[in-house]
């Protein structure tokens, strides 16, 4: 089994270089092995152009089984608290405009693109068809915009009452990995939220958690 754990900053998978280290080989840099699986770790840069550039040239490269994308999430729910660690089941991309806001109507996309543009649109809802019961599951919405601001975010969470979360660059890795017709799972850490302002005090504690998780996967996945 070949496994690809995705981040936008390595800083972010400190705690698993720091597991597979101690538990794995290292066969080059970036590159483990555990038991008869072979891990490796991608690190994209910062947003969507950064992520769907990395993610695809890597897929178009490499044929892997599973790709776990990690990072962080801004909670547009109360009942969704920083510090929870959540998997995603949909992204969708939305504009950045300091245009009057006005919700775009979705359209669900079940399966693959017919081209390979038509996920990544503003009114095109990208749902992940393999979604592991390990971790609650939220909908995501994908902003150039992170953390948004609180005008920004009350307009988002009263316009798309279904999503639970905003990160960066999560449209992204569901544009390559549904494209590249790649299985995946999406992680979030919640550091920051629209109803606690002082949440990202505890952005550290939810990365280390995450962390943790994604060991615990490792080592049930690894075979």
């Amino acid at each position: 089994m070949k496994l690809t754990l995705v981040t936008p900053n390595g800083a972010q998978l400190s705690g698993i270089t720091n597991f597979l280290e101690r538990s794995g080989t290292r066969s080059a840099p970036f590159h483990y092995r555990i038991k008869g699986t072979e891990i490796h770790l991608l690190v994209t840069g910062e947003g969507i152009i950064n992520t769907t550039y990395s993610l695809t040239k890597y897929l178009q490269h490499q044929a892997v089984d599973l790709l776990i994308h990690t990072g962080i999430a801004f909670s547009l729910k109360k009942t969704v608290e920083t510090g929870s660690i959540l998997q995603l089941s949909s992204e969708q991309f939305i504009r950045d405009t300091s245009e009057p806001f006005e919700k775009t109507p979705t359209k669900e996309n079940p399966g693959m693109p017919n081209q390979p543009g038509d996920n990544f649109q503003p009114d095109r809802l990208m749902k992940n068809p393999f979604t592991g019961q390990f971790l609650p599951v939220a909908t995501g919405l994908t902003s150039a915009t992170f953390p948004p601001d609180a005008e920004f975010a009350t307009k988002l969470s009263k316009n798309f009452p279904d999503a639970a979360i905003v990160t960066r660059d999560g449209a992204a890795l569901f544009f390559a990995a549904l494209s590249e017709n790649t299985k995946f799972l999406s992680l979030r850490a919640v550091t920051h939220s629209l109803h606690e302002t002082d949440g990202e005090k505890d952005a550290d504690s939810a990365i280390a958690e995450m962390n943790k998780i994604l060991a615990e996967m490792i080592e049930s996945l690894a075979v």
